[in-house]
Protein backbone atom coordinates (compact mmCIF):
# COMPACT_ATOMS: atom_id res chain seq x y z
CA UNK A 1 0.00 0.00 0.00
CA UNK A 2 1.51 3.40 -0.97
CA UNK A 3 2.33 5.14 2.72
CA UNK A 4 0.50 7.90 1.61
CA UNK A 5 -1.54 10.07 4.22
CA UNK A 6 -5.00 8.58 4.01
CA UNK A 7 -8.62 10.14 4.54
CA UNK A 8 -10.58 9.06 7.73
CA UNK A 9 -14.44 8.76 6.63
CA UNK A 10 -15.92 11.01 9.57
CA UNK A 11 -15.89 14.16 8.51
CA UNK A 12 -17.92 17.84 9.63
CA UNK A 13 -18.42 20.55 7.14
CA UNK A 14 -19.28 24.27 7.76
CA UNK A 15 -19.53 27.37 5.79
CA UNK A 16 -16.36 29.59 4.93
CA UNK A 17 -16.22 33.85 5.21
CA UNK A 18 -14.14 35.23 2.59
CA UNK A 19 -10.45 34.79 2.26
CA UNK A 20 -8.37 36.80 3.77
CA UNK A 21 -5.03 36.65 5.78
CA UNK A 22 -3.13 33.17 6.68
CA UNK A 23 -2.31 32.15 10.24
CA UNK A 24 -0.31 29.33 10.07
CA UNK A 25 0.35 27.42 13.93
CA UNK A 26 3.61 25.50 13.86
CA UNK A 27 3.33 22.82 17.03
CA UNK A 28 6.70 20.64 17.88
CA UNK A 29 4.65 16.45 18.24
CA UNK A 30 -7.08 30.72 23.09
CA UNK A 31 -9.82 35.29 26.99
CA UNK A 32 -13.70 36.46 25.91
CA UNK A 33 -13.32 38.67 22.70
CA UNK A 34 -15.75 41.03 23.47
CA UNK A 35 -12.53 43.20 25.21
CA UNK A 36 -11.75 46.12 23.56
CA UNK A 37 -8.86 45.60 20.54
CA UNK A 38 -4.92 46.37 21.49
CA UNK A 39 -4.06 46.80 18.56
CA UNK A 40 -5.68 47.48 14.47
CA UNK A 41 -3.58 43.96 13.69
CA UNK A 42 -6.71 42.65 10.37
CA UNK A 43 -6.96 39.66 12.19
CA UNK A 44 -10.54 39.47 12.59
CA UNK A 45 -12.88 36.94 12.04
CA UNK A 46 -13.82 36.70 7.89
CA UNK A 47 -10.19 38.34 7.36
CA UNK A 48 -7.46 35.10 8.64
CA UNK A 49 -6.73 31.54 7.11
CA UNK A 50 -5.41 29.58 10.20
CA UNK A 51 -2.72 26.50 9.80
CA UNK A 52 -1.39 25.03 12.77
CA UNK A 53 1.60 22.82 12.17
CA UNK A 54 2.57 20.50 15.43
CA UNK A 55 5.90 19.19 15.38
CA UNK A 56 5.95 16.20 17.78
CA UNK A 57 8.96 15.62 20.09
CA UNK A 58 10.69 19.12 19.78
CA UNK A 59 12.31 20.06 22.69
CA UNK A 60 12.96 23.97 23.05
CA UNK A 61 16.64 24.18 23.64
CA UNK A 62 17.05 22.39 20.32
CA UNK A 63 16.20 25.82 18.45
CA UNK A 64 19.12 28.17 17.67
CA UNK A 65 16.68 31.06 19.29
CA UNK A 66 16.33 28.98 22.74
CA UNK A 67 20.43 29.46 22.72
CA UNK A 68 21.35 25.76 20.82
CA UNK A 69 24.87 26.11 19.29
CA UNK A 70 23.95 24.50 16.40
CA UNK A 71 22.20 25.74 13.48
CA UNK A 72 19.43 23.05 13.26
CA UNK A 73 16.63 25.68 12.63
CA UNK A 74 17.01 28.74 10.45
CA UNK A 75 13.49 29.21 8.85
CA UNK A 76 11.92 28.79 12.57
CA UNK A 77 14.54 30.57 13.48
CA UNK A 78 13.90 33.91 11.25
CA UNK A 79 10.51 33.64 12.75
CA UNK A 80 11.58 33.94 15.76
CA UNK A 81 13.76 36.50 15.32
CA UNK A 82 11.10 38.95 13.65
CA UNK A 83 7.93 37.83 16.21
CA UNK A 84 7.17 36.99 19.45
CA UNK A 85 8.87 34.18 21.17
CA UNK A 86 7.37 32.76 24.38
CA UNK A 87 10.95 31.89 26.08
CA UNK A 88 9.19 29.69 29.26
CA UNK A 89 6.71 27.14 27.73
CA UNK A 90 5.51 23.93 29.66
CA UNK A 91 4.05 21.26 27.68
CA UNK A 92 0.97 19.85 29.29
CA UNK A 93 2.25 16.02 29.19
CA UNK A 94 5.20 14.52 28.04
CA UNK A 95 3.75 12.21 25.25
CA UNK A 96 1.42 13.16 22.64
CA UNK A 97 -1.99 12.27 23.02
CA UNK A 98 -2.49 13.71 26.46
CA UNK A 99 -0.86 16.80 25.44
CA UNK A 100 -2.34 17.19 22.34
CA UNK A 101 -5.61 17.23 23.84
CA UNK A 102 -4.54 19.68 26.07
CA UNK A 103 -3.21 22.13 23.56
CA UNK A 104 -6.59 21.51 21.32
CA UNK A 105 -9.49 21.64 24.15
CA UNK A 106 -7.66 24.45 26.56
CA UNK A 107 -8.16 21.52 29.34
CA UNK A 108 -5.38 20.44 31.27
CA UNK A 109 -5.23 15.98 30.43
CA UNK A 110 -6.47 15.81 34.15
CA UNK A 111 -9.50 17.63 33.65
CA UNK A 112 -9.73 15.53 30.42
CA UNK A 113 -9.29 12.18 31.64
CA UNK A 114 -7.29 11.44 28.58
CA UNK A 115 -5.03 9.24 30.30
CA UNK A 116 -5.11 5.80 31.64
CA UNK A 117 -2.40 4.75 33.92
CA UNK A 118 -1.10 0.55 34.96
CA UNK A 119 -2.64 -1.32 32.45
CA UNK A 120 -0.08 -1.02 29.71
CA UNK A 121 -2.37 0.04 27.25
CA UNK A 122 -2.66 4.28 27.42
CA UNK A 123 -6.00 4.09 25.05
CA UNK A 124 -8.21 6.20 26.23
CA UNK A 125 -10.00 8.63 23.86
CA UNK A 126 -10.77 12.19 23.89
CA UNK A 127 -14.16 12.57 24.89
CA UNK A 128 -16.54 13.71 22.43
CA UNK A 129 -17.87 16.47 25.25
CA UNK A 130 -15.05 18.38 24.75
CA UNK A 131 -14.96 21.32 22.26
CA UNK A 132 -11.74 20.85 19.99
CA UNK A 133 -10.33 24.03 18.25
CA UNK A 134 -11.33 22.62 14.98
CA UNK A 135 -14.97 22.62 16.13
CA UNK A 136 -14.49 26.37 17.17
CA UNK A 137 -12.93 27.72 14.03
CA UNK A 138 -15.56 25.65 12.16
CA UNK A 139 -18.37 27.75 14.27
CA UNK A 140 -16.72 30.34 13.29
CA UNK A 141 -17.22 29.88 9.82
CA UNK A 142 -13.81 28.22 8.52
CA UNK A 143 -13.23 25.24 6.36
CA UNK A 144 -11.31 22.86 8.76
CA UNK A 145 -8.68 20.29 7.61
CA UNK A 146 -6.23 17.56 9.59
CA UNK A 147 -3.60 16.07 8.83
CA UNK A 148 -1.60 13.69 11.70
CA UNK A 149 1.61 11.76 10.81
CA UNK A 150 1.27 10.14 14.62
CA UNK A 151 -1.15 7.84 15.13
CA UNK A 152 -1.81 8.97 18.52
CA UNK A 153 -3.65 12.03 16.44
CA UNK A 154 -5.98 9.08 14.87
CA UNK A 155 -9.65 9.75 14.30
CA UNK A 156 -9.19 6.97 16.63
CA UNK A 157 -9.22 8.95 19.74
CA UNK A 158 -11.65 11.51 18.26
CA UNK A 159 -8.75 14.12 17.13
CA UNK A 160 -10.99 14.85 14.13
CA UNK A 161 -13.78 15.97 15.91
CA UNK A 162 -14.50 19.55 13.88
CA UNK A 163 -12.98 19.05 10.55
CA UNK A 164 -14.58 18.94 7.13
CA UNK A 165 -11.45 16.91 6.31
CA UNK A 166 -9.31 14.94 8.17
CA UNK A 167 -6.68 12.22 7.40
CA UNK A 168 -4.92 9.73 9.91
CA UNK A 169 -2.43 7.52 9.72
CA UNK A 170 -4.29 4.29 8.95
CA UNK A 171 -3.50 1.12 8.23
CA UNK A 172 -0.40 2.13 6.99
CA UNK A 173 1.70 2.25 9.77
CA UNK A 174 0.74 -1.70 10.64
CA UNK A 175 3.23 -3.33 7.98
CA UNK A 176 7.02 -2.43 7.84
CA UNK A 177 6.20 1.25 10.36
CA UNK A 178 9.86 1.78 10.86
CA UNK A 179 10.21 1.92 6.71
CA UNK A 180 7.40 4.03 6.21
CA UNK A 181 6.81 6.61 8.39
CA UNK A 182 5.10 9.45 7.06
CA UNK A 183 7.35 12.05 5.84
CA UNK A 184 6.67 16.17 6.86
CA UNK A 185 7.42 16.75 2.89
CA UNK A 186 4.43 13.80 2.78
CA UNK A 187 2.00 15.76 4.76
CA UNK A 188 3.64 19.25 3.22
CA UNK A 189 2.06 17.82 -0.55
CA UNK A 190 -1.16 16.49 0.61
CA UNK A 191 -2.04 19.52 2.62
CA UNK A 192 -1.01 21.64 -0.31
CA UNK A 193 -3.15 19.29 -2.96
CA UNK A 194 -5.91 19.57 -0.52
CA UNK A 195 -5.79 23.34 -0.69
CA UNK A 196 -6.30 22.95 -4.60
CA UNK A 197 -9.61 21.35 -3.97
CA UNK A 198 -10.78 24.47 -1.84
CA UNK A 199 -8.99 27.16 -3.23
CA UNK A 200 -10.66 30.77 -2.90
CA UNK A 201 -11.94 29.55 0.71
CA UNK A 202 -10.72 30.65 4.05
CA UNK A 203 -9.42 27.45 6.22
CA UNK A 204 -8.13 26.30 9.05
CA UNK A 205 -5.75 23.32 8.76
CA UNK A 206 -4.14 21.36 11.63
CA UNK A 207 -0.88 18.92 10.40
CA UNK A 208 0.81 16.97 12.46
CA UNK A 209 4.70 16.11 11.80
CA UNK A 210 6.43 13.13 13.62
CA UNK A 211 9.92 13.21 12.05
CA UNK A 212 11.51 13.91 14.90
CA UNK A 213 9.87 11.15 16.70
CA UNK A 214 12.12 7.66 16.57
CA UNK A 215 12.57 6.25 14.39
CA UNK A 216 14.55 8.54 12.28
CA UNK A 217 14.51 8.70 8.54
CA UNK A 218 18.17 9.87 8.25
CA UNK A 219 17.86 9.08 4.47
CA UNK A 220 15.17 11.68 4.15
CA UNK A 221 17.53 14.26 5.64
CA UNK A 222 20.52 12.93 3.15
CA UNK A 223 18.34 13.04 0.27
CA UNK A 224 17.42 16.77 0.96
CA UNK A 225 20.61 17.42 1.35
CA UNK A 226 21.12 17.54 5.17
CA UNK A 227 24.54 16.95 7.05
CA UNK A 228 25.34 15.06 9.77
CA UNK A 229 26.92 17.10 12.56
CA UNK A 230 28.57 14.52 14.42
CA UNK A 231 27.43 11.00 15.39
CA UNK A 232 24.81 9.40 18.25
CA UNK A 233 21.11 10.11 18.99
CA UNK A 234 21.37 13.84 19.27
CA UNK A 235 23.35 14.37 16.15
CA UNK A 236 20.36 12.05 14.13
CA UNK A 237 17.75 14.52 16.00
CA UNK A 238 19.42 17.46 14.94
CA UNK A 239 19.59 16.34 11.57
CA UNK A 240 15.91 15.64 11.48
CA UNK A 241 15.01 19.26 12.85
CA UNK A 242 17.14 20.81 10.05
CA UNK A 243 15.35 18.55 7.66
CA UNK A 244 11.44 19.68 9.13
CA UNK A 245 12.71 23.41 9.25
CA UNK A 246 13.57 22.72 5.45
CA UNK A 247 10.08 21.36 4.83
CA UNK A 248 8.31 24.26 6.46
CA UNK A 249 10.45 26.34 4.83
CA UNK A 250 9.81 25.10 1.43
CA UNK A 251 5.85 25.05 2.82
CA UNK A 252 5.80 28.80 3.36
CA UNK A 253 7.46 29.21 0.55
CA UNK A 254 5.00 27.67 -1.86
CA UNK A 255 2.16 29.29 -0.09
CA UNK A 256 3.70 32.85 -0.67
CA UNK A 257 3.55 31.25 -4.56
CA UNK A 258 0.17 30.95 -3.71
CA UNK A 259 -0.67 34.12 -2.91
CA UNK A 260 -0.48 34.04 0.72
CA UNK A 261 1.97 36.72 1.49
CA UNK A 262 0.08 37.70 5.41
CA UNK A 263 0.97 34.85 7.58
CA UNK A 264 0.55 34.56 11.06
CA UNK A 265 3.03 31.42 12.37
CA UNK A 266 2.56 30.51 15.81
CA UNK A 267 5.34 27.72 16.44
CA UNK A 268 4.79 25.46 19.71
CA UNK A 269 4.99 21.60 20.22
CA UNK A 270 3.82 18.44 22.22
CA UNK A 271 6.69 17.45 24.27
CA UNK A 272 10.64 17.04 24.01
CA UNK A 273 12.86 13.99 24.12
CA UNK A 274 15.66 12.90 26.95
CA UNK A 275 18.89 11.60 25.23
CA UNK A 276 20.35 10.55 28.61
CA UNK A 277 21.98 13.45 30.16
CA UNK A 278 21.17 13.55 32.85
CA UNK A 279 20.88 9.59 33.70
CA UNK A 280 19.71 6.07 32.12
CA UNK A 281 16.41 7.08 32.84
CA UNK A 282 16.42 10.64 30.88
CA UNK A 283 15.62 8.50 28.03
CA UNK A 284 12.81 9.25 25.63
CA UNK A 285 9.60 10.64 26.52
CA UNK A 286 5.92 9.59 28.28
CA UNK A 287 6.96 8.48 31.97
CA UNK A 288 9.62 11.12 32.88
CA UNK A 289 8.67 15.10 33.98
CA UNK A 290 12.93 15.90 33.38
CA UNK A 291 13.30 19.14 31.54
CA UNK A 292 14.48 17.70 28.65
CA UNK A 293 11.00 16.29 27.84
CA UNK A 294 8.59 19.36 29.23
CA UNK A 295 9.87 22.95 27.91
CA UNK A 296 8.74 23.40 24.24
CA UNK A 297 9.17 26.40 22.14
CA UNK A 298 6.04 28.68 21.03
CA UNK A 299 6.93 31.12 18.46
CA UNK A 300 4.14 34.03 16.75
CA UNK A 301 5.03 35.61 13.66
CA UNK A 302 2.74 37.90 11.62
CA UNK A 303 4.60 40.66 8.74
CA UNK A 304 2.21 43.40 11.20
CA UNK A 305 4.32 42.24 14.66
CA UNK A 306 8.06 42.58 12.94
CA UNK A 307 8.35 46.11 13.62
CA UNK A 308 8.30 45.01 17.42
CA UNK A 309 10.00 41.83 17.68
CA UNK A 310 10.22 40.72 21.39
CA UNK A 311 10.72 37.79 23.98
CA UNK A 312 8.12 37.28 26.47
CA UNK A 313 9.66 35.74 29.63
CA UNK A 314 6.65 35.05 31.68
CA UNK A 315 6.10 31.03 31.76
CA UNK A 316 3.10 29.46 29.98
CA UNK A 317 2.08 26.61 28.95
CA UNK A 318 0.72 24.46 26.11
CA UNK A 319 -2.95 24.73 27.36
CA UNK A 320 -2.96 28.46 26.69
CA UNK A 321 -2.98 27.62 22.94
CA UNK A 322 -6.98 27.60 22.41
CA UNK A 323 -7.87 30.54 24.39
CA UNK A 324 -5.05 32.84 22.80
CA UNK A 325 -5.76 31.98 19.66
CA UNK A 326 -9.35 32.56 19.84
CA UNK A 327 -8.66 35.87 21.25
CA UNK A 328 -6.27 36.95 18.27
CA UNK A 329 -8.89 35.87 15.77
CA UNK A 330 -11.48 38.03 17.87
CA UNK A 331 -13.66 34.73 17.61
CA UNK A 332 -16.18 34.69 20.74
CA UNK A 333 -15.68 32.18 23.12
CA UNK A 334 -16.33 31.95 27.17
CA UNK A 335 -13.05 31.71 28.92
CA UNK A 336 -14.96 30.35 31.89
CA UNK A 337 -15.04 26.75 30.24
CA UNK A 338 -11.29 26.57 29.57
CA UNK A 339 -8.45 26.06 32.08
CA UNK A 340 -5.57 27.32 29.35
CA UNK A 341 -4.83 31.41 29.89
CA UNK A 342 -5.59 33.95 26.88
CA UNK A 343 -2.04 35.97 26.18
CA UNK A 344 -3.00 37.56 23.29
CA UNK A 345 -2.10 40.96 24.60
CA UNK A 346 1.10 39.94 25.17
CA UNK A 347 1.77 38.80 21.48
CA UNK A 348 -0.15 42.36 20.28
CA UNK A 349 1.39 44.74 22.64
CA UNK A 350 4.58 43.35 24.91
CA UNK A 351 2.20 43.48 28.11
CA UNK A 352 4.05 41.20 30.46
CA UNK A 353 2.59 37.74 30.87
CA UNK A 354 -0.37 36.76 33.64
CA UNK A 355 1.96 34.19 34.82
CA UNK A 356 0.68 31.62 37.30
CA UNK A 357 1.74 31.07 40.85
CA UNK A 358 2.99 27.62 39.46
CA UNK A 359 3.23 25.23 36.32
CA UNK A 360 2.34 21.96 36.36
CA UNK A 361 3.26 18.80 33.85
CA UNK A 362 1.40 15.20 34.94
CA UNK A 363 1.90 12.18 33.11
CA UNK A 364 0.01 8.56 33.62
CA UNK A 365 1.67 6.70 30.82
CA UNK A 366 1.70 3.05 30.77
CA UNK A 367 2.69 2.26 34.63
CA UNK A 368 4.00 5.54 35.81
CA UNK A 369 1.83 7.86 37.57
CA UNK A 370 4.01 11.11 38.00
CA UNK A 371 3.47 15.05 38.78
CA UNK A 372 5.78 17.90 38.19
CA UNK A 373 5.22 21.71 40.46
CA UNK A 374 7.13 24.04 38.70
CA UNK A 375 7.77 27.57 40.85
CA UNK A 376 10.17 30.22 40.23
CA UNK A 377 13.15 28.74 41.50
CA UNK A 378 12.41 25.18 42.53
CA UNK A 379 10.64 22.16 40.40
CA UNK A 380 9.47 18.92 42.80
CA UNK A 381 8.47 16.14 41.00
CA UNK A 382 6.13 13.24 42.63
CA UNK A 383 5.89 9.72 41.75
CA UNK A 384 2.90 7.96 42.95
CA UNK A 385 3.41 4.65 41.36
CA UNK A 386 5.91 3.09 44.21
CA UNK A 387 5.00 1.41 47.13
CA UNK A 388 4.53 2.95 49.78
CA UNK A 389 4.03 7.13 49.97
CA UNK A 390 4.74 9.17 46.89
CA UNK A 391 8.56 9.34 46.20
CA UNK A 392 9.59 13.07 45.95
CA UNK A 393 12.44 14.94 44.11
CA UNK A 394 13.15 18.63 44.54
CA UNK A 395 15.61 20.12 42.40
CA UNK A 396 17.11 23.72 42.39
CA UNK A 397 16.24 24.80 38.86
CA UNK A 398 19.82 27.35 38.62
CA UNK A 399 20.98 23.48 38.49
CA UNK A 400 21.01 20.64 36.75
CA UNK A 401 18.39 18.13 37.67
CA UNK A 402 21.47 15.90 39.07
CA UNK A 403 21.17 16.45 43.10
CA UNK A 404 17.63 15.69 44.62
CA UNK A 405 17.27 18.34 46.97
CA UNK A 406 13.82 16.35 49.10
CA UNK A 407 16.28 14.89 52.07
CA UNK A 408 17.93 18.23 52.61
CA UNK A 409 14.72 20.31 52.33
CA UNK A 410 11.97 18.30 53.29
CA UNK A 411 9.67 21.63 54.05
CA UNK A 412 10.13 22.93 50.93
CA UNK A 413 8.81 19.74 49.44
CA UNK A 414 6.18 19.23 51.50
CA UNK A 415 5.20 22.74 50.85
CA UNK A 416 5.27 22.44 47.42
CA UNK A 417 3.83 18.82 47.35
CA UNK A 418 0.72 20.48 49.08
CA UNK A 419 0.50 23.42 46.67
CA UNK A 420 0.65 20.60 43.94
CA UNK A 421 -2.14 18.54 45.62
CA UNK A 422 -4.40 21.96 46.00
CA UNK A 423 -3.94 21.90 42.39
CA UNK A 424 -5.52 18.87 41.43
CA UNK A 425 -8.14 19.10 44.00
CA UNK A 426 -8.79 22.48 41.67
CA UNK A 427 -8.96 20.26 38.24
CA UNK A 428 -10.99 17.55 38.65
CA UNK A 429 -11.77 15.05 36.13
CA UNK A 430 -14.70 16.44 33.71
CA UNK A 431 -16.30 13.41 32.38
CA UNK A 432 -15.85 10.22 35.01
CA UNK A 433 -17.12 7.05 33.85
CA UNK A 434 -17.71 8.42 30.61
CA UNK A 435 -14.45 8.02 29.83
CA UNK A 436 -13.53 4.69 27.21
CA UNK A 437 -11.49 3.06 25.68
CA UNK A 438 -10.86 3.62 21.72
CA UNK A 439 -11.61 0.84 19.09
CA UNK A 440 -8.20 0.27 17.77
CA UNK A 441 -7.77 -1.36 14.54
CA UNK A 442 -5.07 -3.74 13.81
CA UNK A 443 -3.03 -1.47 12.08
CA UNK A 444 -3.15 1.44 14.40
CA UNK A 445 -2.03 -0.74 17.85
CA UNK A 446 1.08 -1.95 15.48
CA UNK A 447 1.85 1.86 14.90
CA UNK A 448 1.21 2.89 19.01
CA UNK A 449 3.35 -0.11 19.58
CA UNK A 450 6.21 0.66 16.59
CA UNK A 451 6.01 4.64 18.74
CA UNK A 452 6.59 2.91 21.82
CA UNK A 453 2.96 3.18 22.98
CA UNK A 454 0.34 0.21 23.89
CA UNK A 455 1.38 -3.04 25.72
Amino acid sequence: MNPEVQADPERRTSPAPAVGWLLVSVAFCTVACSAARDTDLPLGLGDTNVLLLTLCTLRADHLVSYGYPKNTSPQLDRLARTGVLFEKVLAPAPWTRASMAAMITGLYPRSLEIEDPGRGRNDRVLDTSFETLAEHMASAGYFTIGITANPNGNAAFNFHQGYATYSGTGRLWRDGYKKNKISAARVADSFLARLDRVEGLPFFAHLVLVDMHLPYKNALAEKAGIPLDGTGPIAEYDRQLRYVDSVIGDLLAKLSERGFDNLLVIVNSDHGEGFGELNIFDQGHGANLYDSTIWVPWIVHHPALTASPRRLGGRVSGVDLVPTLLDLLQIPHDPKTLEGRSHASSILTGAPIAEREAGVVETQYRAAKKSAIVVDEHKLIVDYALEGEPALFLFDRSRDELENLAPTAPELARELQQQLTAWQHAHPGRIGAASKAAELSPGEVEALRALGYGE
